[in-house]
């Protein structure tokens, strides 16, 4: 696994959808959560669930101070101010940013967060750091070359459709071939990755489809199953920015946010900086795991961690406690799965309308 890359502040806004987490531990009510911090918005959902403990883990400090700014947000902001404070529609523009620097001196942040912060946003002028980290940057900067190639019109002509079934019809009758194809020729390669992203880390991909391949039959999904208006990668893809309401990701929703308030008013989270293979075997208070939400980190696992990655962490996950995986371009080769249920068709339904589209699913219930 390359810690290199991962130490820095990569996900600001997200670069994956807890709905469908949402809509699973809603049913499952898991009692312990540890999940992967991320930006802080995949991970802080996970309290619709109503656990009685949720850890987070990351190897940058900088997403745990981010992941802590979100929560001061949303135990302190009403969720009009918590949506203003991200710059979330329609609070964009620099009107917002006098009420945005209030809100922030009221928050109650460690020193080194609130420096940290402080630099960022006076480096912004006080506009949201909603697109500041790495992957939104990069992904702004693919929202220019596709409006170059297809033409910002169109590309905003797509968002008024209304159902999947009209996008598709839109997408055949109005998007020239060539030109489609030519974004993910251009935009959908290791090599733009590696230079823009990932530093020469990029994930040593296993698909049998080349990337091209990949990232076209991604955005056939996005299209086919989920609305362009309410999809926030999508918009990030084409515009830079979230540019409708509908699109605000999952820690806008107002009933989730609601969730979220309630437990962050009675509960705090537990922060882990570190390697989380190596934080979960050693640490006391991660045990009895109900839930542990690894993102797509073992995408990068290689030789025999990508084998033994679920042994390493089964004896801190409770017997019928879940691992989900997101797997972007490769999927671990011949994991040992003993003493785990392969539960992932189980899943896969809530994940239908998943927003990215970019991963391959995959869920395992402890069973010994």
């Amino acid at each position: 696994m390359t810690d290199k890359y991962f130490k820095s502040l990569n996900y600001s806004l997200a670069n994956e959808d807890t709905w469908p987490e949402v809509r699973l531990l809603r049913q499952w009510r898991p009692k312990k959560i540890l999940s992967v911090a991320g930006s802080g918005g995949r991970s802080l959902p996970l309290l619709v669930g109503n656990p009685s403990e949720l850890h987070v883990v990351d190897l940058s400090e900088q997403q745990l101070w981010l992941g802590s700014l979100r929560e001061e947000t949303i135990r302190k902001c009403s969720h009009e101010d918590f949506l203003l404070f991200w710059g979330y529609p329609p609070f964009e523009g620099i009107a917002y940013n006098r009420r945005r620097k209030e809100i922030f001196k009221g928050l109650d942040l460690s020193f080194e967060a609130r420096n940290y912060f402080n630099q960022l946003f006076d480096s912004v002028s006080w506009n949201t750091i909603l697109y500041e980290g790495k992957w939104e940057k990069t992904f702004r900067k693919f929202s220019y070359v596709t409006r170059l190639i297809m033409g910002p019109k169109l590309l905003m002509e797509s968002l008024s459709c209304l159902t999947t079934e009209e996008q598709e019809s839109f997408e055949k009758a109005n998007f020239p071939r060539a030109r489609w194809d030519l974004v993910f020729r251009v935009l959908g390669n290791a090599t733009v990755f590696n230079a823009l992203l990932y530093k020469g880390h990029f994930v040593k991909k296993n698909v049998p489809e080349s990337h091209f391949e990949y990232y076209k039959s991604a955005f056939h999904r996005i299209f086919g199953q989920t609305l362009l208006r309410a999809n926030f990668f999508a918009q990030l893809c084409f515009f830079g920015k979230i540019v409708t309401k509908e699109a605000i990701p999952v820690e806008g929703d107002k009933d989730v946010f609601e969730s979220m308030k309630k437990w962050l008013l009675a509960h705090r989270t537990v922060s882990h900086l570190g390697n989380i293979l190596e934080l979960i075997p050693r640490e006391e208070a991660l045990t009895e795991i109900d839930f542990l939400s690894l993102s797509d980190v073992p995408s990068y696992f290689e030789g025999e961690i990508e084998k033994n990655y679920l042994q390493m962490v089964r004896p801190k996950i409770s017997i019928g406690g879940v691992v989900l995986i997101r797997n972007y371009l490769r999927l671990p080769e011949n994991p040992d799965l003993k003493g785990f249920d392969d539960i992932t068709s189980e899943v896969l339904p809530d994940f239908h309308d998943e927003k990215v589209q970019m991963y391959m699913i995959r869920a395992y219930r402890r069973m010994s």
